[in-house]
């Protein structure tokens, strides 16, 4: 620790100084004693009594730790056996070169994931994206975090390394088909007297009305409803640009008139439901055995590519959920609303978010009609090119 003769000295100059950004770090340097005891520390604490107590508890009291889980992080379980996969395709890479996965060098590590981009996944399919090459970086540092020891991708090395390894990944990214209002027509047309057709009537017309997403959509909670006589007060604590995770509530006007109101979809189905509280959308069965947990986010886009198999519509594998919310844009845009009202409806955060969405029905929506060119210069011909600019 260091001290200072006359610590009121320096108060003046260190009360302006400004904190230094947490920015790329130099590339790890770990000795083989400083992992050994890493690794002792861990292995220490797995074996103590405060975390063999947590392994013996009751069943109910797991319960409880894993609704706690599954509300802090609505993605935990799926995000936790992605990187356990990232992890071990990892370790086994280190292995394979005789080197110690918590002290890999610089030459493995841009080889390793050189390798990961370009190689094709499997026979006759492409690349790797991009995006999943980050993530299986994410997974390695949540393994080095795990030993308390500073992950390689905090380099600039690494940082390079990746904005290289984009080039690689030169597919367009795939966006969901948006819905149209004659295929909607067809997918509310199941019947709704069965507690599986209410509460797929009720995805739907959520889906429909708001443009949610499928996670925001799956993550309501039956205690979070409030029904009013102008709608519904949807309160979320999970959205995924939110990092507060405090309640926040949502309303949802009723279309008595219409037969896509999504509030009185949702409220025939919670009196089906018959539960007080807990996960609205959870899984239901033939015979209407009601499960515990709710919907993963995966299961709104199988619920309805499934129901527009059912209805009819074709090419519906090239439905998901976010065919939802393209729909919901597409209409806005149709009908004139402005930016504000679309993200508004959307609980959209960013304009540049939206502009995806707007690029990816109308990659002509945005764009001026007019020429910056004067009128006379668009009129005319060009005989050397043959051109014809009509107005």
């Amino acid at each position: 620790m260091h001290f200072v003769a006359d610590p009121d000295a320096r108060v003046g100059r260190t009360a302006n100084r400004r904190k230094p950004k947490s920015g790329p770090v130099s590339w790890p340097r770990p000795s083989a004693s400083s992992v050994a005891d890493r690794r002792a520390r861990l292995k220490e604490f797995m074996l103590s009594e405060p975390a063999q107590s947590v392994r013996e508890m009751s069943s109910e009291l797991a319960g409880l730790v894993d609704l706690a889980l599954e509300q802090a992080d609505e993605d935990r379980p799926n995000t936790e056996r992605a990187y356990a996969g990232d992890q071990r395709h990892y370790i086994a890479a280190t292995e394979s070169a005789k080197l110690d996965f918590l002290m890999p060098t610089r030459e493995f590590w841009r080889s390793y994931f050189t390798q990961l981009a370009s190689e094709p996944q499997a026979e006759g399919r492409p690349c790797r994206r991009h995006r999943t090459v980050l993530r299986h970086a994410a997974g390695i540092a949540a393994l080095f975090r795990q030993y308390g020891l500073t992950s390689p991708t905090r380099t600039s090395e690494h940082k390079r390394l990746m904005r290289k390894l984009a080039r690689f990944d030169h597919r367009a990214t795939h966006k969901a088909k948006p819905l149209s209002r004659p295929v909607i027509t067809k997918l509310l047309s199941h019947e709704t007297e069965t507690l599986r057709g209410a509460r797929d009537a009720a995805i739907e017309t959520l889906g429909s009305n708001r443009g949610f997403r499928g996670a925001s959509i799956t993550s309501i909670r039956l205690e979070h409803l409030t029904f009013k006589p102008k709608g519904v007060l949807i309160g979320w604590r999970h959205q995924k640009t939110d990092s507060t995770y405090e309640l926040y509530w949502v309303g949802v006007r009723h279309q008595k008139k219409h037969v896509n109101c999504a509030p009185c979809a949702l409220h025939h189905y919670v009196q089906k439901l018959n539960l007080p509280r807990g996960p609205a959308f959870r899984k239901i069965d033939r015979w209407d055995h009601v499960g515990e947990r709710a919907l993963s986010p995966k299961s709104v886009s199988y619920l309805l590519r499934h129901n527009l198999r059912r209805a009819g519509v074709p090419h519906y594998e090239h439905y998901t959920s976010h065919s939802y919310r393209h729909w919901v844009v597409k209409e806005g845009i149709r009908q004139g609303w402005s930016d504000e009202e679309i993200m508004h409806t959307t609980l959209h955060r960013s304009r540049a978010g939206l502009r995806a969405y707007i690029e990816q029905i109308d990659p002509w929506q945005r764009v001026p009609s007019d020429s910056l060119l004067d009128k006379q210069t668009a009129e005319s011909t060009d005989p050397d090119r043959g051109w014809r600019h009509d107005a």
